[in-house]
């Protein structure tokens, strides 16, 4: 068990924001509940910023690192 949750740490998906161990409509509420926001918004959670581009909006880019780790 000690073995996984190294092994975990080392390959964590970055879309998996509550720690369960894989991106699934939990982690999507963080990404559409920030959807379209900068970080000046209200309900803008820096999570979602998968894609870290200057802007720090949340939109298709990082909409597309989430669904690339979707149910992995």
């Amino acid at each position: 068990m000690a073995l996984y949750a190294y092994l975990y740490g080392l390959y964590k998906p970055a879309a998996d924001f509550d720690g369960d161990s894989d991106v699934d409509w939990e982690d999507a509420a963080v990404v559409f509940g920030s959807w379209l926001k900068v970080p000046a918004d209200t309900g803008y959670d820096s999570r979602a910023n998968l894609y870290k581009d200057p802007s720090g909006i949340v939109d298709l880019f990082d909409f597309a690192v989430f669904a690339n780790e979707w149910e992995q």
